[in-house]
């Protein structure tokens, strides 16, 4: 628990202990996010070839108050309201994919894909410089196949992905 009104055996100092919590108010960030997607799904003879499009797009307003006012008295950080600074984040997503049926057992398929992390606004890689928005793609291929009238089903990929702007982030 907290020292209260202690006396040093040493100093004879009276001491007493708080918390001061090393991020006062960072959670106090308006942030909305607005998302918009649209999928189609495409068939082609007679449904053995069946097609996947797929798009979204994102967009985060909010407030940066990362800036906080550190109380010279009490060594609280205070949010800074008067200074804070709009931050906007847009971002895109895409996929395109396929299944070809071959038979009623068997398929391919195949898609392409991107994706995107939208970095968090109070996240600076150095003082002045915001996180940048995180990238990546993902590709992949196989095969199922589902055979008894469909009581097995079993599916081989492949796939491949990677990433751009990953950063990270560690307290003391």
């Amino acid at each position: 628990g907290p020292i209260v009104n202690r006396t040093d055996p040493i100093t004879g100092r009276t001491l007493s202990s708080s918390w001061i919590p090393r991020q006062q108010g960072s959670g106090d960030v308006p942030s909305t996010l607005k998302s918009l997607m649209v999928g189609l799904q495409p068939r082609f003879f007679n449904g053995r070839l069946v097609g996947n499009l797929g798009y979204r797009v994102d967009r985060l307003a909010t407030i940066d108050r990362s800036d906080n006012i550190r109380d010279p008295a009490t060594s609280i950080l205070i949010v800074d309201y008067a200074n804070g600074l709009d931050v906007d984040f847009t971002g895109e997503t895409r996929t395109y994919g396929v299944v070809g049926h071959l038979t009623r057992n068997l398929s391919l398929l195949g898609n392409y894909a991107t994706n995107l992390g939208l970095p968090n606004p109070r996240n600076s890689i150095v003082p002045g410089a915001k996180a940048p928005t995180r990238t990546g793609q993902g590709k992949d291929m196989g095969v199922s196949l589902s055979p008894l009238e469909g009581m097995i089903y079993a599916r081989a990929v492949y796939y491949e992905t990677a990433g751009q702007n990953l950063t990270g982030a560690r307290g003391i």
